[in-house]
């Protein structure tokens, strides 16, 4: 399929299709920063705070979105 996609977009285009793949997924990785980590963390030490994943599925989103719009 990539092979398919170079001939279609040519050298330009294809570096071009890279480059905008490489910063999302630099762009992607940037707000986790090893949150899902950290809940698993606090959960298993605080049980009694199971809130807590509701509010990191609530900021992750959040902090996925300033870390694309930089």
């Amino acid at each position: 399929m990539a092979v398919d996609l170079a001939r279609w977009l040519g050298a330009e285009g294809y570096g071009t299709y890279g480059t905008i793949g490489a910063l999302m997924a630099v762009g992607a990785a940037i707000p986790e920063f090893g949150m899902g980590l950290i809940v698993i963390r606090d959960v298993a030490n605080r049980p009694q705070d199971a809130g807590l994943p509701g509010r990191d599925a609530v900021l992750q989103p959040v902090f996925a979105a300033a870390g694309i719009s930089c």
